[in-house]
């Protein structure tokens, strides 16, 4: 009979399963512990008393787990846990071990041990399930809260891909122009079908004339210009890269390669001198010096270049304020001539042929064209109008042309000379960018949109989980116990109820932290309070009902009573109020965010508020009014707690038969 009873143990599954998630709970509690002592010493912090409930709460889980009769008690708490804490994880993009010994583990013992439980106890929480969700079906507006939320729960769990639909990263910047506005804005407004979009050119040289002695060619995206020759002739090699821009004028363009040069030194002197310089020809011809060694190196400097003039004197190069005042008030018949010819054509026609400053050192620089105010001043506009001068680079659309000129002038007999040219790349921020364009910095409204929606249903989800359970705990100590536990809870939650809550809130969040974590705690504890009275109400008039004072008589202890007894009875309505808790929640995390106490590393629907709100008046800068920044987040926030609202009267008139009515 022993040998009998060994083997039915053996070949029993229930045990061996309630083995297994025994042992991986108190596998993620030594976890737990383990990373939660460095939070707790050697000062401490309110992350390590978190992390030790956590701890505590997993060692609790397997006991239960391991007890039989407990087992569904076990598993309500496993699951619970598992699914907040996976939840918040999610929100904080955590990947750490933490997520899988805290959160995933938990939630798959949980719901596995759901299949351990008694085949006639399984057999009644389906029945309720079904019967539930009967009653939940019929009703329309619960139905249409329901889709909404699934809708939201796909965005949160699929936020990347959905995100990537316009632009993966939320917190990229510069991704278009500032305030670009959708790229499908054309279709609605005839104005905007022309509005150029962010463009990226890859722009490849094409050599236009090799003089003797110079041989170009090119491995990789690299160009070698290479001159080996005698003579003092001056050597010039033009190239040209064509783009093609079919769109209205930008506001900003940015241009990028990178040169080389390496002259032949003989006795440790150059034996050539160079030079470059890069003109920009609009489609009716218009030539504009955009950019030249020289210029690049001094436009922003006190450093002087001597040129020989007419007068024999010497004057700055032009780099700053003198440039356009020379120009305007001593040569000012000059002025046409910057659209007509080369920038060193000027110089080569009145200073006698000398180019000022030629290089004859070995160089490698990357150029990046950035915005100041000096390109303007030195193609003839104003001090930094830079939109102005794209805006007449760029008009009219069609193709443009950068001629690169590379000069040579030999020095010596026998002069060398290499140059070197990578691939020209021409950025142009769009005014028009993906699904819901940009804001303030050039990120992209869209993918802010989204990863908010995660976090606002964790923090709705995982606040309310936290509230409702301490609500359930307290209402059920507090009805059934009585005596002095019963007082002090109900003053604790008189008192609470007097204090305002977002003050408190934010003297809160000031001292503990600003991040999700700290936000959500916060908010439950001030979330519980009417739960707790409403059970404690119910549990006073149900603890003197036949049923009870069986169980008491029974020799049923407080907990078992509690638990197997009360809690199933209060549960519908810790479940109304669970799910009309979460917009409550959602709504207190939008306004911390929105006045400045929300996590800064996160993008909430609140947080672009708070942004909004510091820079005062952005609702009328550039294009207009910008709505597709400001009224998505503000829909999203309606639309979610709308959601739970609708589901939440659905419940409440299931659960509550004097709200339930005829069909």
């Amino acid at each position: 009979m022993k040998n009998k009873a060994v083997k039915d143990l053996i070949h029993e599954k229930r045990p061996i399963q309630v083995l297994i998630s025994t042992i991986l709970l108190i596998i993620s509690a030594i976890f737990s512990a383990w990373i939660t002592i460095p939070n707790l010493t050697p000062v401490f912090k309110f992350t390590g008393i978190v992390e030790l409930a956590i701890t505590s709460i997993l060692l609790v889980c397997s006991y239960l787990m391991f007890q039989r009769d407990k087992l569904e008690t076990g598993t309500l708490i496993t699951t619970g846990l598992g699914l907040l804490i996976t939840l918040y994880s999610l929100s904080v993009k955590a990947t750490d071990l933490a997520l899988l010994f805290r959160g995933i583990i938990p939630l798959l013992v949980g719901l596995a041990s759901f299949r351990m439980m008694k085949e006639t106890r399984r057999k009644v929480w389906l029945a309720k399930i079904r019967g539930f969700w009967f009653e939940f079906s019929h009703n329309k507006i619960g139905l249409i809260g329901l889709v909404m939320l699934l809708i939201f729960i796909f965005v949160a769990i699929f936020q990347d891909p959905v995100a990537a639909l316009s632009y993966p990263d939320p917190e990229a910047r510069s991704l278009a122009e500032n305030f670009a506005r959708p790229s499908w804005i054309g279709i609605f407004d005839p104005s905007c079908r022309n509005l150029p979009p962010t463009l990226n050119y890859t722009l490849d040289w094409e050599p236009q004339s090799i003089p003797e002695n110079v041989t170009i060619k090119r491995e990789g995206d690299i160009w070698f210009i290479r001159y080996n020759g005698t003579g003092a002739q001056v050597i010039v090699i033009a190239m040209n890269a064509t783009m093609y821009y079919p769109y209205d004028p930008p506001y900003r363009f940015y241009y990028r390669f990178i040169w080389g040069a390496s002259p032949g030194f003989v006795a440790g002197r150059a034996t050539a001198s160079y030079s470059l310089e890069i003109n920009l020809t609009t489609p009716e011809g218009k030539v504009y010096p955009i950019w030249d060694q020289h210029w690049e190196k001094y436009k922003a400097t006190d450093c002087y270049i001597y040129g020989r003039l007419l007068n024999g004197t010497y004057v700055k190069y032009p780099g700053g304020p003198e440039y356009q005042k020379y120009f305007e008030h001593q040569e000012k018949p000059w002025l046409p001539k910057l659209y007509d010819r080369p920038g060193y054509g000027i110089y080569s026609a009145y200073y006698g042929g000398e180019i000022p400053r030629w290089k004859s050192t070995v160089t490698n620089t990357s150029v990046v064209y950035t915005t100041t105010r000096y390109p303007p001043i030195r193609l003839g506009f104003k001090e930094q109008h830079t939109r102005e001068m794209t805006q007449a680079l760029f008009y009219p659309s069609g193709n443009f042309t950068f001629q690169l000129y590379v000069t040579i002038v030999p020095t010596q007999e026998n002069a060398t000379c290499e140059v070197r040219i990578s691939q020209f790349r021409v950025d142009v921020p769009g005014l028009v960018w993906g699904l819901l364009g940009t804001d303030y910095l050039g990120r992209d409204c869209w993918s802010r949109l989204v990863y908010g929606a995660r976090i606002s249903l964790a923090v709705g989800l995982s606040a309310s989980i936290i509230a409702t359970s301490i609500g359930i705990f307290i209402g059920l100590a507090a009805g059934y116990i009585g005596g002095i536990v019963d007082e002090a809870a109900m003053r604790l939650v008189d008192i609470l109820l007097c204090l305002p809550v977002l003050p408190i809130l934010m003297v809160m969040v000031t001292f503990f932290g600003r991040s999700i974590m700290y936000i959500i705690l916060i908010i439950a504890i001030f979330g519980w309070q009417g739960l707790s009275r409403l059970i404690r109400s119910m549990v006073l008039s149900i603890r003197e009902a036949p049923f009870i004072e069986c169980a008491r008589a029974s020799g049923g202890t407080t907990g078992y009573i509690m638990a197997k007894h009360l809690l199933p009875n209060v549960l519908p309505i810790a479940l109304a109020d669970f799910i009309l808790a979460v917009p409550g929640a959602i709504i207190l995390e939008a306004a911390l965010s929105f006045i400045g106490f929300g996590d800064p590393t996160t993008p909430t629907w609140g947080r672009e508020y708070s942004i909004m709100q510091e820079l005062g008046a952005v609702f009328q800068v550039g294009p207009g009014i910008i709505w597709w920044w400001f009224i998505p987040p503000g829909l999203c926030i309606t639309l979610l707690c709308v959601a739970f609202v609708f589901i939440g009267h659905a419940v409440d008139e299931i659960v509550n038969p004097r709200l339930r009515r005829r069909r």
